[in-house]
């Protein structure tokens, strides 16, 4: 069965969620240089999803992700966020009471997992309870009757981000965090430019999460559904964006933005002259309010930098690929199968989710993988029209997951929460509704 129902007016945090997201977040970023306080943190953090209702829950975790990178005792140490994620699980389980796995899940859960560890071994095992952990979330949320506002979680995701940046920003002045930090400096003959990377090690991995933010935030503005918290955002987490110095961000930001141009600019002259003021009023900011070096830097990317080549286009990537490949070729084992989930990388890292795909699981398993996800994510009829807006998201992570190694990424999984959300949210109307499958559907 298919339901529907209106947002009403909630498009802001409760104080009290604000005030718990705050908290843990002040309890992490003292923990890094005691070890007790941390302790402390993954207590409170346990104890504010089992006082909290789902809505609450999922708000939470989506602000806590931008932590989880620190939320451990050492920087090689284990995250304490999938400690959260299970408590989740449990309080999840707890308010459902009743609920049912359909058998083939179930069945592709089992043949999933058998596969993870003949292919992978022992090394495959931590991975596939991580990776088995999320899918057993979404699974989870997907079971609520009630839907979920959107707009707050969106804005608990973009706050989370943004507080981490500023973390990362001001590390120096937060004692123990510097050893979780690792700065990203680009080399132009002389000249070492610095990339901001916020608290991830890498400016690309950084920026995952802020495109993905970006483009849900898009969908709210190019439907004039979005207040000035939405604008705001926008504006914060793409002066962190550009920071990174990242291409793949920068090309990822200006296809969305072309896309919510063409979106919006189809029905008048009117409108498209308003959405071309409305992008060079908010580049205008961000170009204020981003530091000038970051700005030279992308010029010094774009102008000097040799594209004479796909692999100088690609700063190296394609030469990674080509190895890869090479390496299937080689052993056709490997593309089919997989060589575990838990091998060391071939050289370097893939620097592609799709060849980490192959290279880890295979095709088979890469099959298995995303008809869970399919199961998990059952395609339904709408009584309204979804464009382009409704798949910003997915068509955003598809191009970012080009250039970058994140299928083992734990972010990836409050992305498809995100991008379902979004898919199922009605952006043609005065009033957004969110459908959502009645769970005897299965």
């Amino acid at each position: 069965m298919i339901y529907e129902a209106e947002r009403k007016n909630q498009n802001w945090l409760k104080l009290s969620t604000v005030l718990k997201c705050l908290t843990i977040s002040a309890l992490i970023l003292v923990g890094v240089n005691y070890k007790i306080v941390m302790v402390t943190a993954v207590i409170v953090a346990c104890v504010f999803i089992i006082f909290s209702d789902t809505q609450e829950i999922m708000e939470f975790l989506m602000y806590t992700a931008a932590f989880s990178v620190i939320f451990k005792l050492s920087p090689s140490g284990f995250t304490f966020y999938n400690i959260v994620i299970m408590t989740a699980i449990f309080k999840l389980a707890f308010i459902i009471k009743k609920f049912s796995i359909s058998k083939q899940l179930f069945g592709l859960f089992i043949l999933f997992s058998i596969f993870i560890i003949l292919s992978g071994g022992r090394g495959a095992i931590s991975e596939l309870i991580k990776m088995l952990l999320y899918l057993i979330l979404i699974y989870l949320f997907l079971q609520q009757k009630e839907p979920y506002a959107l707009s707050r979680i969106l804005i608990s995701f973009s706050l989370g981000i943004i507080l981490a940046s500023l973390a990362g920003y001001f590390h120096k002045y937060i004692p123990g965090l510097d050893s979780f930090m690792r700065v990203g400096v680009f080399r132009f003959g002389d000249e070492h430019i610095t990339r901001f990377g916020g608290l991830s090690t890498n400016p690309n991995f950084f920026t995952m999460p802020i495109t993905i933010a970006l483009s849900c935030l898009l969908g709210y503005i190019v439907t004039r559904k979005a207040g000035v918290t939405e604008y705001i955002l926008f504006i914060i987490l793409t002066v962190f964006g550009v920071s990174s110095v990242s291409m793949s961000f920068l090309i990822s930001l200006v296809v969305m933005i072309i896309i919510g141009f063409i979106y919006v600019t189809r029905k008048n002259l009117k409108s498209m002259f308003i959405s071309l003021f409305v992008i060079l009023l908010i580049f205008f900011v961000v170009y204020i309010f981003s530091s000038n070096q970051f700005i030279q830097s992308y010029i010094m990317r774009l102008t000097t930098e040799d594209t004479s080549s796909a692999s100088d286009l690609t700063t190296g990537r394609t030469d990674i690929w080509l190895s890869y490949f090479q390496l299937f070729l080689s052993n056709l084992k490997i593309p089919i199968f997989g060589r575990g989930l838990g091998s060391s990388v071939f050289g370097t890292a893939t620097h592609n989710t799709y060849i980490d795909i192959i290279y880890y699981i295979g095709i088979f398993g890469g099959f298995l993988y995303l008809f869970i996800l399919k199961c998990e994510f059952p395609k339904k009829e709408v009584p309204y029209r979804k464009t382009i807006i409704n798949y910003l998201p997915l068509v955003m992570l598809s191009i970012r997951s080009m250039a970058i190694s994140y299928l083992l990424d734990d972010n990836i999984y409050m992305f498809y929460i995100l991008i379902y959300l979004m898919i199922n949210t009605d952006f043609s109307e005065k009033k957004q509704k969110l459908l959502k499958i009645s769970p005897d559907i299965y």
